[in-house]
């Protein structure tokens, strides 16, 4: 496994999440949590691209596949998230733990994540006209109401303001003996 992949499994680990692979709405499920993760600040290192289901990041469903075949304890390796990662994931807990619970957390985390990608990509300013006026243009199911919902979470969160940065450094103390371990296993969506 290499450094970003352990980062991953660490910071599902710190969420006390482990998504079911098997299942779509699990792997759709981990890419919005992986992105708000990564607005607010927890720098795993995906590049993400426009899709039907909202940002998507190949390399994150690739990293997906590989922890599906298996994951060592990391903890007993010596790997363990930085502490400014682990306090990060902490203050998004409340984000995106609430969503994950619920029956509707695909929506919501897709509508969360959706709104923080068109606002933190420049092409929607933080408003709820300006947001729902690109979100209208893509084709996309989300209401006024949901716009306005996920707006004002994402605020409350720190993560709707176009100064909220994606971090693109993997946050973990890696382990002098670490190596890359790549399979050839891929889920499509």
């Amino acid at each position: 496994m290499d450094r970003r992949q352990v980062a991953l499994a660490l910071t599902l680990d710190q969420l006390k999440w482990r998504p079911d692979l098997a299942v779509r709405a699990d792997r759709v499920r981990l890419q919005h949590v992986v992105f708000l993760l990564q607005r607010g600040g927890v720098g795993l290192g995906y590049r993400y691209r426009w899709k039907s289901i909202g940002p998507y990041s190949s390399d994150l469903d690739d990293d997906a596949a590989t922890l599906a075949v298996g994951s060592p304890r990391f903890q007993d390796e010596g790997w363990a998230l930085h502490p400014d990662a682990v306090s990060r994931v902490g203050r998004l807990t409340l984000l995106v733990a609430g969503p994950l619970k619920r029956a509707e957390s695909s929506r919501e985390l897709e509508t969360l994540a959706v709104v923080a990608f068109l606002v933190g990509t420049r092409q929607a300013e933080p408003t709820e006209s300006r947001v729902a006026k690109a979100i209208a243009a893509s084709g996309r199911p989300e209401t006024a109401a949901d716009i306005a919902q996920a707006i004002r979470v994402l605020r409350d969160h720190g993560l709707c303001s176009t100064g909220a940065a994606s971090a693109n450094s993997v946050n973990a103390h890696v382990p002098a003996h670490a190596h890359a371990d790549a399979h050839g296993v891929g889920f499509a969506f």
